[in-house]
């Protein structure tokens, strides 16, 4: 507790900005909770989010103790956007491929060189 307490009175805003990432991930997490509402597929990995969001919490604000886990925030959301595509999947329909920066339709070998 005294060194979380000597990291907050350090840097109040990186506290901060850290808490509101893991309060995101929190909010997704409790919209999808209660698990029994959710399609069959969805369940374990809601709860495997739930764990994931406890070990982010240790390794944000108490890294001394360590995780049983490597976890990122990228590994969040990357959890978060399975059971979104699984809860929703027409929200993820593919995307529209982008024009290419080269346009090669009228290129002819040996006249444009």
């Amino acid at each position: 507790m005294q060194i979380r307490q000597e990291r907050y009175l350090h840097d109040p805003q990186k506290d901060y900005k850290r808490a509101e990432q893991l309060n995101v991930f929190k909010k997704q997490y409790l919209n999808w909770h209660p698990v029994e509402d959710l399609p069959g597929p969805c369940r374990p990995l809601v709860q495997q989010l739930r764990w994931m969001l406890e070990e982010l919490q240790v390794s944000l604000f108490a890294q001394e103790l360590r995780t049983a886990v490597a976890i990122s925030p990228s590994k969040v959301q990357d959890q978060i956007d399975k059971i979104s595509r699984l809860v929703n999947p027409k929200s993820f329909e593919e995307k529209i491929k982008a024009k290419p920066a080269i346009d090669l339709k009228g290129f002819k070998i040996g006249t444009d060189f």
